[in-house]
This record gives C-alpha cells, sequence and structure tokens, in this order.
C-alpha cells in the first residue's frame, strides 16, 4: 500500500509536499513550489520503489525536513527515515526496523521535546526518533478575531505552541488559555488588557504576533 500527500508550509514560506506514486520512475518525489503556484521544483525523484516511497514530511527545528519514506512489502519492505534540506540536499539517516520484514507506512509528528514521534501500522507501533535537536521555538502568525473586549475568548494561531505557559496582551498577562492544538492557542483578553501585539511562551522561547490586537 502507497501512502502520500502530505503538504506543509515551511519557515521559508514556501509549501512542500510529497508524491507517493509520481516523480520520472513512479515512486515517489518530494517537491517545492510557492503559495502562488509559482517556482514548482521536485527536490528529491525517487528511482525505484525499492528505495522507499515518501509518506510523510514535517519540518525540524533546524530549518530541514525529515519523513520516512516506506518500503514496498514485496521488495524489501526497507523503510527508512530521511532528511532533505529546503534546497534539496537529501540524506537517508536510518532504517527503523531492517529486520521487519514488513513495510512501514509510518506518520510522525515532532514532538516540543525536538524529538519525532511516530506510529507505524506494522510490528514497530509506536516510536520515538531522538536526533539532539533543540526543542522547536513557537511562531505566532494571526489571532482570530483581531479586536475583541476583556473577557472574549480568541484563538491565536501559529506553530509549535504546544505547553504554552503564558500568554499576555501587550505585556498584560491572560490568565485563562489553553491548547487546541500545536497550531492554536485559545485565550481569553484579561481585564486591563491595552492593545498592541501577542506574545507567547512555551519552554521553548516567546513569540510575538506580526500585528496588533485591539482592546474594545
Amino acid at each position: 500500500m502507497r501512502l502520500g500527500g502530505t503538504l506543509i508550509q515551511a519557515s521559508d514560506g514556501r509549501l512542500y509536499g510529497i508524491s507517493a506514486g509520481g516523480g520520472n520512475h513512479q515512486a515517489g518525489s518530494i517537491f517545492q513550489v510557492s503559495l502562488d503556484g509559482s517556482g514548482y521544483q521536485v527536490l528529491c525523484d525517487y528511482p525505484h520503489p525499492l528505495a522507499g516511497v515518501p509518506t510523510t514530511l514535517v519540518e525540524g527545528p533546524d530549518g530541514n525536513l525529515y519523513g520516512i519514506a516506506q518500503g514496498e512489502s514485496q521488495l524489501c519492505a526497507c523503510g527508512t527515515l530521511f532528511r532533505i534540506s529546503l534546497q534539496g540536499k537529501y540524506q537517508q539517516l536510518q532504517q527503523p526496523n531492517p529486520d521487519a520484514g514488513e513495510g512501514c507506512p509510518c506518520f510522525m509528528t515532532l514532538g516540543s521535546d525536538g524529538k519525532f514521534y511516530g506510529t507505524s501500522a506494522g510490528t514497530l507501533g509506536a516510536w520515538v526518533w531522538d536526533l539532539g535537536l533543540p526543542g522547536p521555538k513557537p511562531i505566532v502568525n494571526a489571532m482570530r478575531p483581531t479586536s475583541a473586549a476583556a473577557g472574549k475568548s480568541i484563538v491565536v494561531w501559529g506553530r509549535n505552541l504546544l505547553s504554552a505557559t503564558a500568554v499576555s496582551f501587550d505585556r498584560v498577562a491572560a490568565t485563562t488559555f489553553a491548547n487546541v492544538s500545536a497550531e492554536f492557542v485559545s485565550v481569553t483578553v484579561p481585564p486591563g488588557a491595552t492593545s498592541g501585539p501577542i506574545t507567547i511562551t512555551t519552554a521553548n522561547g516567546s513569540a510575538a504576533s506580526p500585528g496588533s490586537f485591539t482592546v474594545e
């Protein structure tokens, strides 16, 4: 079984994705494209299903992309973990279980501790991939809505926002907030808040919104 379809926006603003059955050899490829559809470029064209078919793509805290290539079970079942730079330098790092005798339709996500956590439909089950990377710093992109009165709830959108420890409105701390996911934090506008940027703090650092929030 071939899986694929990951599409992510990396820190350079471009989209990166995988095509499980594409490429010149129909063995999968990794590509980049700008948000307006221009600048499409194939970064890695897999030569044969024996080398694995890309199924997952995640940006690491070091700015490189990491992923899993699923080997064909009728050939060698060699699932591999790989790294590829945003410029297209590809490296096969390791096989999670070369003796399993099966393919690895695996999925993974980046934890707030800088480790990759994954699951597999095969005998691997759940696994952790530690490359010694630092925890990812938070990024705040926007808030919805962009204005509200004290006591109202809003959602702040960004990346690497899991385990938020503090949220402030122009340096006025919010007392009620919660993670919705790694991309969203729900927060109540605190009494005494003033208009200005919203800052979210995690164990890995702080990040302010690119625009100002207006307190009504």
